[in-house]
């Protein structure tokens, strides 16, 4: 772990049409500090009037996330968000792998659409049609 704390000079406030502010501070050692801070907070503040920027600053070590559970252990019970969805979350490796099985799968061709005929309730067919309108008897040789 490493930190300290630097006292710079106010050298200019930066503020513009958005809710922030870019305070720009200089310290002794000419170690330049820029930090963007809400503009209401520096609304009234004038950067000639000889301010100071004090920060405190340390650097600290994450810690590592928590490996898996051992096969050994209980499995643990998923919280209720987790159940209602289906499961506990999957990584989003085996997300992308069922992705890519769904879309490798053979596509069924589409039905082929159905073929009405004429019945003999539905009446006569065309060529009974046109028959019928010359005078002529269907299945009589001319």
């Amino acid at each position: 772990m490493s930190g300290g704390q630097v006292l710079a000079h106010v050298r200019r406030i930066l503020t513009g049409h958005s809710d922030r502010a870019l305070v720009h501070a200089v310290a002794n050692a000419g170690l330049e500090i820029k930090i963007e801070v809400p503009a209401e907070s520096v609304r009234d503040v004038s950067p000639d009037r000889g301010y100071v920027l004090m920060v405190s600053w340390s650097l600290l070590e994450l810690p590592r996330a928590v490996e898996p559970a051992t096969a050994s252990s209980a499995p643990a019970e998923p919280p209720p968000a987790a159940a209602a969805l289906g499961g506990p979350p999957k990584p989003a490796n085996a997300v992308d792998a069922e992705f890519m099985a769904l879309m490798a799968r053979a596509r069924r061709p589409a039905p082929e659409p159905a073929v009405t005929s004429p019945t003999a309730t539905s009446g006569p067919g065309p060529e009974q049609q046109i028959a019928a309108l010359l005078g002529l008897v269907p299945g009589r040789p001319t």
